[in-house]
């Protein structure tokens, strides 16, 4: 939708709307991953599919960078949300540890490829229209909540819900930078700042080669399958 809109915005918003979305991710998850151990995970899923489907529908109708920013913005509460009570869920109705892992294995490999055929179909979609890379987003967003009540098992019988009330500070995500201190090594250190100049490069090259290279959304979004494989 970005790479539509670059006519009406500047190049700077390619990395903004990121951002925007990648902070409230941060913001929040912690808060799902803690409503977890309180309501099930099925149900987060759904609340964050539909959550989703509508922060996209208002990006889908964004028409200036407020609009845009925001339903970002929007879109990474639940994102957050979605990601969180999947790990959460596996977890919970995997009581065997090796089999546990294999499955979280599994879990990220698909949100790795699923992620790569996303941007794929994206731009394929992005070339006819904004609507039509926005309305499947929308409808499989809404599809998935749907079906998260009705596929998942009520995980409650395999965890222990916690005895006081879910406190905002639990949900604190500056906290998680504290307790890191514990299991940080210089390696997982040296691999976060990669994570890092490696974000900067990727929104510095989708925005040269949106603003300054002729290519159609399609390039682009193939562009962005061959840097995720």
């Amino acid at each position: 939708t970005l790479c539509s809109l670059q006519s009406r915005v500047a190049s700077s918003m390619f990395g903004v709307a990121m951002a925007g979305m990648l902070v409230t991710n941060f913001l929040f998850a912690p808060f799902w991953g803690n409503l977890c151990s309180y309501i099930p995970p099925r149900r987060i899923m759904s609340i964050c599919a539909f959550g989703y489907a509508i922060g996209q529908t208002i990006f889908g109708l964004a028409i200036n960078e407020a609009m845009i920013i925001g339903a970002r913005m929007l879109s990474g509460v639940f994102a957050a949300g979605i990601f969180t009570a999947y790990s959460n869920y596996v977890i919970n109705v995997t009581p065997d540890p090796i089999q546990r892992n294999q499955y979280l294995t599994t879990m990220l490999t698909v949100q790795t490829v699923g992620s790569a055929v996303g941007y794929f179909i994206g731009g394929f979609l992005g070339v006819i229209s904004i609507a039509a890379a926005v309305v499947p987003q929308v409808v499989v967003a809404t599809a998935s909540g749907v079906l998260h009540s009705i596929v998942c098992v009520d995980d409650t019988p395999y965890k222990h819900k916690p005895e006081q009330p879910l406190r905002l500070k639990d949900a604190n995500p500056f906290s998680a930078f504290a307790a890191a201190k514990e299991f940080t090594t210089p390696l997982l250190a040296l691999i976060f700042i990669v994570v890092a100049i490696a974000g900067i490069g990727q929104t510095s090259y989708n925005a040269m080669v949106a603003g300054d290279i002729p290519f159609s959304m399609f390039y682009l979004m193939f562009i962005a399958v061959l840097t995720l494989a």
